[in-house]
């Protein structure tokens, strides 16, 4: 007796028994705060208290706070909630949210220019308690990505500037670019430090009269590399750091 000739399953049945796989989502944020019962103010607090970050902006700082300044946790509650707002500068953001601030829009001001703050010391010490406590994937499908991104500005006196050829508009534009470092996983991209970098055309140091207070500050310092190096160097920097940090990739 002859057996009936065998059949390929078919691409939909090889679907079907693999499972489908639902579609990623490119919104996570706010579809997590799409869900019932939650609020946007909860999720705030709790991530603060969740990846310590009053701890890793204290630490980031290299000069002591004054007794009376401003509590942490306000500082950065108003820093994370501003982009999410989507106002145009920061007066806008007090004066739609200043109750979060007491001294309001001179507080962060005065925070944001803070010498002595290490920014990409920060970002790295966040980046690696998030990557401790959730997984990107496989080591194997795990990459470290960078890239260039760029933000117009315009002022004779915004610092770090510099003028620079912007491809998706094909001229010449001013403003600050900025070299990110991240790993991209199966399951999401972390960021993990980023680097400010400078032309040489039409390029703002510092403003004349306006020198920096301390030239061994954090901001001394990374605005003294974003000038003299070049993308490629500042790359072979943070890479080699990233991999100290303890970030792994294939």
């Amino acid at each position: 007796m002859k057996r009936p000739p065998t059949r390929c399953p078919s691409s939909q049945t090889q679907t079907k028994n693999r499972g489908a796989r639902s579609p990623r989502s490119y919104t996570p944020v706010s579809d997590a705060l799409s869900q019932p019962f939650t609020f946007a103010d909860t999720e705030i607090a709790e991530g603060l208290q969740r990846y310590s970050l009053v701890g890793h902006l204290a630490a980031a700082i290299g000069r002591r706070r004054r007794s009376d300044g401003e509590p942490l946790g306000n500082l950065l509650c108003a820093l994370l909630v501003w982009p999410l707002l989507k106002v145009k500068s920061l007066h806008c953001f007090c004066a739609e949210l200043c109750q979060i601030l007491a001294g309001q829009v001179s507080v962060l001001y005065d925070f944001l220019g803070r010498e002595d703050l290490h920014w990409r010391g920060l970002s790295s010490g966040v980046a690696q308690q998030v990557y401790q406590d959730h997984e990107l994937g496989v080591r194997a499908q795990r990459a470290f990505v960078v890239d260039d991104t760029s933000q117009a500005r315009s002022g004779r006196k915004v610092e770090g500037t510099s003028c620079y050829f912007d491809h998706t508009e094909g001229r010449l534009r001013k403003g600050h670019q900025v070299l990110p470092l991240g790993l991209a996983g199966e399951k999401g991209f972390l960021p993990v430090e980023a680097q400010i970098v400078m032309g040489e055309k039409c390029a703002i140091d510092k403003p004349e009269g306006k020198p920096f207070k301390d030239q061994r500050s954090s901001a001394a310092r990374d605005l003294r590399r974003a000038r003299d190096q070049t993308k490629h160097q500042l790359f072979r920097d943070m890479l080699p750091r990233a991999l100290r940090a303890g970030f792994r990739a294939r």
